[in-house]
């Protein structure tokens, strides 16, 4: 079977119309999200400076954070239920895809790759770069969001232990290239080991079906006699 780049299938869903208003959709309410846990600290900061220049909170304070504890989680909810739509439509199309490869290789192809194999990619493997596809783009979006927030505020507070703390950046980003990179060795590994469990409970079960057989043989002769 012919094999492409998951870079280049995955791009499909980011370019095609049927998924552009997910992904569009998905994008603002996460940016509106993370601009949302951004401003609170900011306004609680605003609060208790005004607190101890005038002892007394205005009733400004109280109508915004009353609209931020109601617009806070309802972002989070829709954004939430489109990312959460977004990589089922993916998934679904990923087995449809891989079904129809599977239904057009001859005979020697599955007996080659096993069933259980055949069964772990349009499972545990789909399930898993949908997964991956999902939370990369998310992970991304809100990177970039609070980062730029983050370093603009920092920047408006403290501009000595900002610049610190933005020499330290490129570390963190090393870091976290090791961790991906190892993570994705690892799952290799336990898909090799999916692959073998597999096969185990296909041969339990089918052999499970032979020992019935044999058992019943007395049962299904008295049936017909």
């Amino acid at each position: 079977m012919q094999t492409k780049n998951p870079l280049t299938v995955l791009k499909k869903y980011a370019t095609s119309k049927e998924y552009i208003l997910l992904f569009v959709g998905s994008f603002i309410f996460l940016v509106i999200l993370n601009l949302l846990n951004l401003a609170i600290p900011k306004i609680i900061s605003s609060v208790i400076n005004e607190y101890q220049t005038t002892f007394e909170i205005s009733t400004t304070f109280y109508i915004i954070v009353g609209a931020l504890a109601i617009l806070s989680p309802i972002a989070s909810l829709i954004q939430s239920y489109l990312f959460a739509l977004l990589g089922e439509k993916i998934g679904t199309d990923l087995r449809n895809r891989l079904m129809e490869k599977v239904l057009k290789q001859d005979y020697n192809y599955l007996v080659k790759e096993k069933p259980s194999k055949i069964l772990t990619v349009i499972l545990s493997d789909v399930n898993y770069v949908k997964s991956s596809f999902i939370q990369a783009i998310a992970f991304a979006i809100t990177g970039i969001v609070l980062l730029i927030g983050s370093i603009f505020m920092m920047f408006s507070l403290n501009t000595k232990l900002a610049t610190y703390v933005v020499i330290a950046v490129p570390t963190f980003v090393i870091i976290l290239f090791l961790v991906i990179k190892n993570r994705f060795k690892i799952f290799g590994e336990v898909q090799k080991v999916r692959d073998r469990l597999n096969k185990v409970i296909n041969e339990n079960i089918k052999a499970s079906m032979l020992v019935r057989v044999f058992v019943a043989e007395k049962t299904e002769i008295k049936k017909f006699t």
